[in-house]
């Protein structure tokens, strides 16, 4: 389920600056980056496509994915992903 919402976060915010901004508005942000603390790589996948989407050409968001130290979960991410 937590893949699934994640997948649909990123769906409907992908280059739809409304979308992130009532997606801002809900302060889905923080659970979102939550999910890449998650033991299964699916649901931190899913959830590094959702920062993607809710991050494009949005300033204020990508301000607040940094505050949330989002960037050490995604590069160890990347890390785990390329050793696989």
């Amino acid at each position: 389920l937590k893949a699934s919402v994640s997948a649909a976060v990123a769906s409907i915010t992908n280059q739809n600056t409304n979308n992130q901004l009532q997606a801002l508005r809900q302060k889905i942000i923080k659970p979102i980056v939550e999910l890449l603390k998650s033991r299964n790589i699916t649901v931190q996948l899913k959830a590094s496509l959702a920062i993607e989407a809710l991050a494009s050409n949005n300033q204020y968001t990508q301000d607040l994915i940094l505050d949330l130290d989002a960037t050490s979960y995604l590069i160890r991410l990347l890390e785990v992903n390329h050793k696989i």
